[in-house]
């Protein structure tokens, strides 16, 4: 007797806008712009959920966005941990309105901004744990024989 095959039900849903360059794309994106899922899905013109579906079917797309925040993490974000350490520079322009609705440039200020000293205890623990952790490790040779050992003279004295 034959076998008959049951026929396929057609997927639900839209096809999928994935394509092969989708991940690169979208790492360039988290790498460039520090793109977070919710920016991804605005510029595919996906859900947030699509975002996480593709993390989840597309091994490629999850390692270039991971990779691409990682990258923008490492090189901006620690650049301006690095500043507030340092401290900085900036200047400030004053403007008054001048002939009619015309504002006019009166002044520039050079402003300093004094080192962060939050900043710099974070980046002293996170670069150098030995020497800068609150953590502080306890050693101690005393066991539990010792310890009964000594209370036992204890309580005949």
């Amino acid at each position: 007797m034959p076998t008959i095959k049951p026929k396929r039900r057609p997927k639900a849903g839209n096809p999928t806008s994935y394509t092969p360059t989708t991940a690169a794309r979208a790492g360039k994106l988290c790498s460039e712009k520090g793109y977070t899922n919710e920016n991804l899905a605005v510029a595919f013109k996906v859900s947030r959920a699509t975002i996480q579906s593709w993390m989840h079917r597309h091994p490629e797309f999850a390692v270039a966005v991971r990779d691409g925040k990682d990258q923008f993490d490492t090189r901006e974000v620690q650049q301006i941990l690095l500043t507030r350490c340092r401290g900085s520079e900036y200047e400030e322009e004053t403007y008054e309105s001048g002939n009619g609705e015309e504002m006019v440039l009166v002044k520039t200020i050079t402003k300093k901004v004094q080192p962060d000293v939050t900043a710099i205890i974070f980046w002293l623990k996170n670069r150098d744990p030995d020497r800068w952790s609150d953590k502080q490790e306890i050693t101690h040779d005393f066991t539990l024989a010792d310890f009964m050992k000594e209370a036992t003279l204890a309580s005949r004295s």
